[in-house]
């Protein structure tokens, strides 16, 4: 925090108040209440980069300033250490959660429309970007180390937690054969410019504006990698299939080809993407930052997804 400070004083800005944000997040987040050299008052967070997890630092550099999409006023970079920007709004996942029906199929089906408006939009301005070195493709070797992961916490919970035993982690192990050797292909549709973490708790909602933050795993993808990650915070599947249909509907409405294989793209999304976050959620689980009763109900779900999901790739062959 010494190097922030600096910062701070740099600006002449001066810090009032600041308080650490708990939950599991990748790097150290704080609320800060700050004066700046004007005397104003200015409401922003602080995100401490974990060592080697600095990989959205290049993005609030050279591309975040150009995106139209509600992302937070970049303060300041906080050179090696983090960055600083604007508070904006508070989290979706429970604003989400303690919803009635009808307000969750609104909430959702405005972040679809905020997503494929998003892809549509700079599906241009990121090849160009792709071209001049800013943004690369999406590593597919990185969704293999996710996957490893969620084995490894997967396997700390044997005997642990009800339903996940040797059986189960051989059934997960015969799907991840199958799958990944083959995902490049499923998702080797048209790309664009992808947020690629786009959870509910990193879409804030501000005076009813939908705001995204944390950019760290953006990359050229296709658009239903963001998608398969939104449906991760969403536990009824009449709800995914609403979520599907009105992304489709979006992005056509805009001008992208919704091809014959988009269906088979998000599949693909969906197994790989709920593989990764079953293993984020264990290992909040594991940290204390998610209950038994918890943990109890996502395990199941997200296995059911998982094997959905298999079963429908499998078909094809």
């Amino acid at each position: 925090m010494d190097r922030l400070q600096a910062w701070i004083n740099e600006q002449g800005w001066e810090l009032l108040a600041k308080q650490q944000v708990t939950g599991g997040y990748t790097g150290v987040l704080y609320r800060l209440r700050l004066r700046d050299e004007r005397g104003g008052l200015v409401r922003a967070v602080y995100k401490q980069f974990a060592p080697g997890r600095d990989g959205e630092l290049p993005f609030y550099e050279r591309v975040v300033p150009l995106l139209p999409h509600g992302v937070p006023q970049l303060y300041g970079i906080v050179p090696g250490e983090g960055i600083l920007i604007e508070e904006a709004g508070t989290a979706l996942k429970p604003l989400f959660q303690n919803g009635s029906p009808a307000a969750k199929r609104e909430l959702l089906e405005r972040v679809v429309t905020l997503l494929a408006d998003l892809h549509v939009s700079l599906a241009g301005p990121s090849a160009e970007w792709e071209q001049a070195g800013i943004v690369s493709s999406y590593p597919f070797h990185s969704s293999v180390e996710f996957a490893q992961d969620a084995f490894r916490e997967l396997q700390e919970q044997v005997g642990r937690l009800p339903g996940v035993d040797d059986r189960l982690l051989a059934e997960l192990r015969e799907m991840e054969a199958f799958f990944y050797p083959r995902y490049p292909q499923y998702v080797g549709g048209q790309q664009t410019f992808t947020h690629g973490d786009p959870h509910m708790e990193n879409i804030l909602l501000d005076g009813g504006q939908i705001r995204l933050i944390d950019w760290e795993y953006a990359s050229l993808a296709v658009p239903q990698r963001d998608l398969s990650i939104l449906l991760q915070d969403v536990p009824e599947d009449s709800l995914h299939a609403l979520a599907l249909t009105v992304f489709r509907r979006e992005l056509a409405k805009r001008g992208w080809a919704v091809t014959p294989d988009f269906d088979r793209a998000f599949t693909a999304c969906m197994f790989d993407n709920t593989l990764m976050m079953l293993g984020f959620e264990l290992w909040k689980y594991r940290n204390g930052h998610l209950s038994g009763a918890e943990i109890e109900q996502i395990l199941p779900r997200k296995v059911g997804w998982m094997r959905r999901a298999y079963h429908e790739l499998k078909k094809e062959c």
